[in-house]
């Protein structure tokens, strides 16, 4: 989880008292005490209307007066904001005395310059002011537009204050501002991981410009790394400097394994495995893996390794090196197939697919959010019959040299149980060629994913992915659609051909700490040769899951239905 302690931006306004507005005393003697008011003026005033400031007195004619009573409506044209001072005397006249308020007006606004702005723009802060130029200056309209400006900085994730406010007798305003900075930086809370493998995802470096977005973003990056269990952040101000310490406060999560047991596969069948792991191996975050599966329809090894961070430029390498055996049983395609047995073909068909290779990735971001993939492939595949008379229209059995140049964009805020943002890939591959090897095509994906929060706990999530082709596809290399990744209700597989198509919805909501209910239908297929992508031929699934939050990952259990009947599926981590 990744959270941010809501930042408290003071907006505590000097008030702009500028060494000029005061309420002064009500010159009357004592023996006017009493008096009964006939009378009631205003002087001093050039600009501003006697009306208006009447408008605040609640003194009246013929009312006794009350010295308590007049300073009260001193007060009140004061807080009109107009006045540099306010004061009141008493003049006797015929039957009483005549109250006469003198005030001492404002300059007319001359001009208003802003200081120390860097991140609001002037003409940002001219549109905030409510004060406008060759108007009597209105302090009280002057400390509101202070406010607004204050709030202003505060909603676009700055901290910021007003440290002065000056004003001349020709009407001229300077509004000097303050803008937080960054000042330490610090890292707690990490045991294994090394605290480079974090500073380097922080983007804001001491002496910047205070914002809480791009805080709030190294937090998504910091989490995203797929090691941490939580990850917060402490802020403490030093009012003397206006600089904010920031203190990243991770808690890491377990990222080792070794196991060894036996699973069951909805598509496989019961196995054994043996898996061993890290995905912050020796804590620099990279990723090793070593895996056997065995069972009566496969037998597999991989090995792989991942450095996310090679040098200054954030440059990624990966690689991965397998030798899987694998039994497959499908529907019998003529156009796939051959059967050189008398009789009719059976309606399935079962060969095994032996396939050895590996492959290895270079990553560069192009910015913080999107990074480009180069893959050099080298793939030695051999199909051989177990049906008696099988076999196949065109070779089965070859070397691939492939390369694939790949851009993927990704703005999730939570990578392994997103609740906001997006996934974009677009991929190209093209084999022979050059490279060599036995066969010569390209194959071009795109893929994407996007999450909406639609209330507290529950999200949309939906998914798109198509894929189309040219040249001619070995078997081995067609698109496979259905199963617990693609259309649920399938077998995997159940689909293939050179072209796919295929999109799923998610409705994922919290059920109780650690598990989640997710409500989903798919929809897609495969289209071989020349046949047309026709979205009355999709194939739909729907069913209903769980996620289980386990110390080894997100479990997830999903039933499917579709038109050839219900599918169990176990895996981990969630669909798309």
């Amino acid at each position: 989880m990744v959270r941010l302690k809501k930042v408290l931006v003071s907006i505590a306004v000097m008030t702009v008292m500028l060494g000029m507005i005061a309420v002064g005393q009500v010159a009357s003697g004592a023996e006017t005490q009493g008096s009964k008011i006939v009378a009631i003026e205003v002087q001093g005033n050039s600009n501003i209307p006697s009306e208006t400031i009447l408008e605040a007195v609640k003194v009246k004619v013929g009312d006794t007066l009350s010295e308590e009573k007049v300073k009260a409506d001193m007060k009140a044209i004061s807080d009109l904001g107009y006045f540099y001072n306010v004061s009141a005397r008493t003049v006797p006249h015929t039957g009483g005395v005549r109250l006469v308020y003198e005030v001492v007006e404002n300059p007319k606004l001359k001009s208003i310059t802003f200081k120390g702005n860097k991140m609001v723009s002037t003409d940002k802060l001219d549109l905030l002011m409510s004060v406008k130029i060759n108007d009597v200056l209105n302090v009280k309209k002057l400390n509101g537009d202070l406010e607004r400006i204050l709030k202003y900085y505060y909603n676009q994730g700055y901290s910021a204050r007003i440290s002065d406010v000056s004003v001349t007798p020709e009407g001229e305003v300077t509004i000097s501002i303050v803008e937080a900075t960054i000042g330490a930086i610090k890292v707690e809370g990490n045991q294994k991981t090394k605290t480079k493998v974090i500073t380097r995802e922080i983007s804001v470096k001491p002496g910047d410009i205070f914002d809480v977005n791009k805080i709030r973003e190294d937090m998504r990056r910091i989490y995203n790394l797929g090691i941490f269990e939580n990850v917060d952040v402490k802020l403490d101000l030093n009012k003397e400097t206006d600089s904010y310490s920031v203190n990243y406060i991770v808690k890491e999560r377990r990222t080792g394994s070794a196991n060894l047991g036996v699973a069951w596969s909805s598509t496989e069948g019961f196995l054994g495995y043996i898996d061993v792991g890290d995905e912050n191996f020796l804590g620099n975050h990279q990723k090793v893996n070593l895996r056997w599966e065995f069972g009566a329809n496969k037998n597999m090894y991989e090995i792989g390794f991942y450095e996310p961070w090679l040098d200054a430029k954030r440059t990624s390498l990966g690689f991965n090196l397998y030798n899987r055996r694998t039994d497959i049983e499908r529907s019998w395609d003529g156009e796939v197939y051959t059967y050189s047995v008398a009789g009719d073909p059976p309606e399935k068909v079962k060969y095994t697919e032996i396939r050895r290779g590996g492959d290895i990735t270079i990553g560069r971001p192009l910015n913080l959010d999107t990074r480009l993939y180069l893959t050099l492939r080298i793939d030695d595949t051999d199909l051989r019959p177990i049906t008696e008379g099988l076999g196949w229209v065109n070779p089965a059995s070859g070397e691939t040299r492939s390369v694939t140049v790949a851009a993927v964009n990704d703005t999730r805020d939570n990578i392994m149980n997103p609740s906001s943002g997006s996934r974009k890939k677009l991929s190209v591959e093209l084999a022979g060629g050059l490279l060599g090897g036995d066969y010569t095509f390209g194959k071009y994906q795109v893929d994407g994913s996007t999450y909406f929060k639609t209330r507290p706990d529950q999200v949309l999530a939906l998914h798109l992915a198509a894929g189309f082709s040219s040249g001619e596809l070995p078997l081995t290399e067609q698109y496979k659609v259905g199963g617990s990744e693609s259309i649920r209700g399938y077998k995997y597989g159940r689909f293939y051909g050179d072209k796919m198509l295929y999109a799923n919805a998610e409705y994922r909501f919290r059920i109780t700490k650690g598990l989640q209910g997710v409500l989903f239908v798919d929809a897609g297929n495969a289209w071989v040769n020349d046949e047309a992508m026709d979205l009355n031929s999709l194939y739909t699934g729907l069913g209903v899951g769980v996620r289980i939050d386990t110390p080894i990952g997100l479990l997830r259990i999903d039933y499917g239905t579709g038109r050839e009947g219900g599918q169990t599926y176990f895996s981990f981590g969630q669909t798309f």
